[in-house]
């Protein structure tokens, strides 16, 4: 869940959205998506990363999209860090013994990055 406090000089806001974006660079990972209306100056919205997302350091965009009186203003210096998943690789040995000369067993391991 990624979240906004939107307020002006007169205090909390009450109208408008906020859109979230999360950048690599410039380039938008997953899709940007938009909160319901800001109410008592709060906003906020889920925002799902695709499982490719690369590890590091990713900036979050929030742009107020203006209502009523108020100016559409912007927030990019936020960051999100994305950590590499663990990885663990199992095999079990065979039941019975090898015979003698019996080529050894080979283990494959796949996965992500």
């Amino acid at each position: 869940m990624l979240s906004a406090l939107v307020t002006s000089a007169n205090g909390k806001v009450n109208a408008g959205t906020v859109t979230f974006t999360v950048l690599h660079g410039s380039t938008v990972i997953g899709s940007a998506t938009t909160s319901s209306t800001v109410t008592s100056g709060n906003a906020g919205a889920s925002y799902s990363l695709p499982a490719s997302t690369a590890a590091g350091s990713h900036i979050i965009e929030a742009v107020y999209n203006a209502s009523d009186s108020f100016a559409t203003s912007s927030d990019g210096t936020h960051t999100l860090a994305v950590n590499t998943a663990l990885q663990t690789i199992s095999f079990s040995a065979p039941t019975s013994p090898m015979p003698l000369g019996v080529s050894p067993i080979t283990l494959v391991a796949t996965g992500g990055s």
